[in-house]
């Protein structure tokens, strides 16, 4: 839910930095209206330019075995991409709202509902029903 969206700026959602170099920061903002991927110069943007004071569901997904990037908003797909190389940052703080250790901190000027991490890069499907599933009830148990 970003309150202001300026074209000068980045707002980012998550940051982690090892240090600056060339997949070892990662950043995921919005810059220039557009949702971002970054793996400082190995990085993705596309899909529509974002409205302010607006919900979004944006998934950011890095499969590792194929070192594809993608970025889907509202359960759909807005662009993909090979990476030049995987994510090497395992050092440095993980941080939410904010994206430190560059020269311009850039803190997310908006709301955040939930954030989750999976330990695997997940399906078209799984990504979609992650972003238009209100609820779940389980029947199976008596």
């Amino acid at each position: 839910f970003p309150l202001n969206i300026t074209n000068s700026v980045d707002y980012t959602l998550i940051g982690q930095c090892d240090r600056i170099q060339q997949r070892l920061c990662l950043h995921l903002v919005l810059r220039l209206g557009q949702v971002y991927f970054g793996l400082y110069n190995d990085d993705l943007s596309g899909g529509p330019a974002l409205t302010p004071s607006t919900w979004y569901h944006v998934a950011f997904v890095f499969d590792g075995m194929t070192q594809n990037q993608s970025i889907y908003l509202d359960g759909l797909l807005q662009v993909t991409r090979r990476a030049n190389g995987v994510y090497q940052g395992t050092q440095g703080f993980l941080t939410f709202g904010l994206r430190s250790r560059v020269t311009n901190r850039s803190y997310f000027n908006g709301l955040i509902d939930q954030i989750s991490f999976a330990g695997r890069a997940k399906t078209a499907d799984e990504i979609l029903r992650d972003a238009t599933l209100t609820v779940h009830c389980s029947f199976d148990r008596g």
